[in-house]
């Protein structure tokens, strides 16, 4: 219902609520959490919003919208506050104090300085006070900690439901007993005046039927009261200015029905899609195709060449025409005569869906002290294995200071400012081992590293062969990007991040140069490399060379598979797979098709790197987790690299490729920006 509604209007709103055992014995989950107080902030300033929940969020308790109000908190530069009383007040909306800030929700105090990070931000906060006076509030960038800019006023608002005046004691902030300590309502205590409609009523009350047996069983397995209330009952929720309206509800009386059907999908060729098209206009109906963009609707004009086809908007629509317009809609429908196709049905492709924007950082990458325990084993660049044994401050020329400390053999300590932490590594070896600690000023770690230092350089030497011929060599100049590649990448349905445009934008240079080009794209899970290596497979098709893409595991190659057909429908690539799924016959014709040259992109498990793989025209082979194939595949892999271009994507590479990279023998382009709305994994 969000997403079907978000396509015509702005001002749609989702209050999404856990299962009851769920939240209530396991967890509540984060991202929901957030997504309601995100909702709680908005319409506590503008209420005239549109809000879709389900029955749990509905029958959620919630403190009154006059106490939820109060709970904001809003500093002014100039006002008078005192700091501690300020913490305390946001503690009791729900942020916590740590030793830097990491994410939304947290706070950090030194002296007269609170950085804060607000639910409402995109970036965090610094609060600087002369005495009780707020001095400057700053916006300040979470990985550099520098200003971004100046402010003279900031509204903190709550990052939990569990708002009261009062203190709670800490085991008893519980949602349960949110009505013991406050007055609370339901979501539409937070509308002055609204409509509520129900999505087929019968099913919302079998629903709550079930519901109300579940808490029954929870509370007795749980040794607590059977008549225990964990949230409103469904019969209690009636606000007096409220109206009820309820959809496909046969029991009221005064009901209108509206007579709507769905519309098939155009499964066919040219000739099929127009005589239904011609159908509808001789039984008089008005036609409609509503379709995302221009691009699309040239497409359709340009495919279908019927001269009933006119390319209007919704304020112009034309009687016996098949009216073409630019408006997204979820699906097509018959209602009266009135016939409304929508891109689901005429490209028969699945609903883009609309990600719900969100300002909260879950957590921001690790540059600081946080990465180190107390006792972990730690590498000084010149000084070798120590301990560390944590932060210790020091007074040198009559100033404090913060320290790393480390421990050596024999005791001996060494103190580096924590300014210099990028001089020490964090030990790496197999887990449980205890590596021998070094002795502070002794020969070993030096002999140690002359050791290593020869051993490299002799493999060095035979890799600076290899990637010596392959740079003498010539390869393919691929084409600049055409009208095609760009609306290939409109077509992507997520904002892309400023990461995968600048490491898209880099491969790029590289396949337009002459020398073959052999890159390294490392991110995490779900950064975008397989939409920066696609937006790669299709620049490399548009210049009419094939395309593999070899995957260490056969899941892993359907998956890419079946994403790629998914990303590439718009456009005309014969895409097809090879792995231990596909049959003998059907592998045969794969490979017969391959040498024909009709196929433009290979996806497949090792299997492609066998003998009778043959392609008629090869420009780039991608290679997703490099370091999973073993050194026979690899060979075969190398064989390919010596006159094509090779895109190599790993969340993990094993540190001969990162080596190789870093040493600027392989390209490196690091994705390390998480795209806005990407849900982290949820562990209850």
């Amino acid at each position: 219902m969000y997403q079907s509604l978000c396509k015509y209007n702005k001002d749609v709103l989702l209050f999404p609520m856990d299962d009851f055992l769920t939240s209530e014995a396991l967890a509540v989950s984060p991202e929901l959490k957030v997504t309601r107080l995100e909702t709680l902030n908005e319409i506590v300033n503008n209420p005239n919003k549109i809000l879709i929940t389900n029955l749990m969020g509905y029958l959620r308790y919630l403190p009154s919208k006059e106490i939820y109000s109060k709970s904001v908190i809003t500093l002014k530069k100039g006002m008078t506050i005192n700091i501690n009383d300020l913490i305390n007040d946001l503690y009791r909306i729900g942020y916590e104090r740590e030793t830097i800030i990491n994410k939304t929700g947290d706070i950090a105090v030194r002296g007269y300085v609170l950085d804060i990070f607000p639910i409402s931000e995109n970036n965090p906060v610094r609060i600087e006070f002369w005495g009780d006076e707020i001095d400057s509030i700053r916006i300040f960038n979470i990985d550099t900690q520098l200003t971004k800019d100046k402010i003279d006023e900031i509204s903190i608002y709550p990052i939990r439901e569990f708002i009261t005046e009062h203190e709670v004691p800490f085991e008893e902030i519980k949602h349960r007993n949110l009505p013991k300590y406050c007055n609370v309502t339901n979501i539409l205590g937070y509308f002055p005046n609204s409509l509520v409609i129900y999505d087929n009523f019968d099913d919302i009350n079998h629903s709550y039927t079930e519901l109300v047996k579940e808490m029954f069983d929870y509370s007795i397995s749980a040794n607590l009261p059977g008549d225990s209330k964990y949230m409103f009952e469904l019969d209690s929720i009636k606000v007096d200015n409220s109206k009820y309206f309820y959809i496909f509800d046969k029991t009221e009386k005064d009901s209108n029905n509206y007579r709507v059907s769905n519309i098939e999908s155009f499964n066919g060729d040219r000739e099929y899609i127009n005589l239904r098209l011609n159908k509808y206009l001789k039984d008089n109906k008005i036609v409609i195709i509503c379709l995302n963009n221009r691009y699309q609707a040239n497409k359709i004009i340009d495919e279908l060449d019927n001269e009933n086809i006119i390319f209007t908007d919704i304020n112009n629509l034309i009687d016996n025409k098949i009216n073409i317009i630019t408006c997204p809609i979820t699906d097509g429908f018959i209602f009266d005569k009135i016939v409304v196709i929508s891109e689901k049905e005429i490209f028969n492709k699945k609903d883009q869906e609309i990600s719900y924007k969100t300002k909260f950082k879950i957590g921001t990458k690790i540059r600081d002290l946080s990465k180190l325990n107390v006792g972990d084993y730690i590498v000084h660049q010149t000084h070798g294995i120590g301990k560390y044994l944590g932060i210790k401050m020091l007074i040198k020329n009559g100033m404090k200071k913060d320290y790393l400390m480390i421990e050596y053999k024999d005791g001996d300590k060494l103190y580096i400012p924590v300014e210099k932490i990028d001089i020490i590594s964090k030990y790496s070896s197999n887990e449980g081992m205890i590596p021998k600690i070094n002795k502070l000023g002794g020969t070993e770690w030096a002999k140690t590293k002359l050791r290593v230092r020869e051993k490299a350089e002799s493999i060095a030497r035979d890799l600076l062969k290899l990637y010596a011929e392959r740079e003498k060599s010539i390869g393919f100049s691929f084409k600049k990007d055409s009208e095609e590649q760009t609306q290939f990448e409109k077509e992507f349905i997520y904002d892309a991040t400023d990461d995968q445009i600048r490491v898209s934008d880099e491969i790029k240079r590289d396949m337009e140069d002459s020398h073959p080009m052999d890159r390294l794209v490392c991110g995490d899970v779900g950064f975008g490399k397989t939409e920066v290596a696609f937006r790669a497979i299709f620049k490399a098709i548009l210049s009419n060379k094939q395309v593999a893409l070899l995957c260490p595991t056969t899941i892993l190659s359907q998956q890419h598979y079946q994403n790629a057909i998914e990303r590439f429908k718009s456009f005309d690539v014969n895409i097809a797979i090879l792995n231990r799924f596909v049959p003998q016959s059907k592998a045969k014709r794969i490979i017969e098709d391959l040498k024909l040259g009709k196929i433009d992109l290979l996806i497949g498990t090792h299997r492609i790197l066998s003998a009778d793989i043959e392609f008629k025209n090869i420009g780039l082979l991608v290679i997703d987790e490099e370091q999973r194939f073993g050194v026979k595949h690899k060979e075969k892999i190398k064989e390919y690299k010596n006159n094509i271009d090779v895109l190599t994507l790993s969340a993990t590479p094993i540190p001969r490729t990162l080596q190789l990279s870093i040493a600027g023998l392989r390209s490196l382009s690091l994705l390390e920006t998480a795209p806005q709305n990407r849900y982290l994994v949820q562990t209850y």
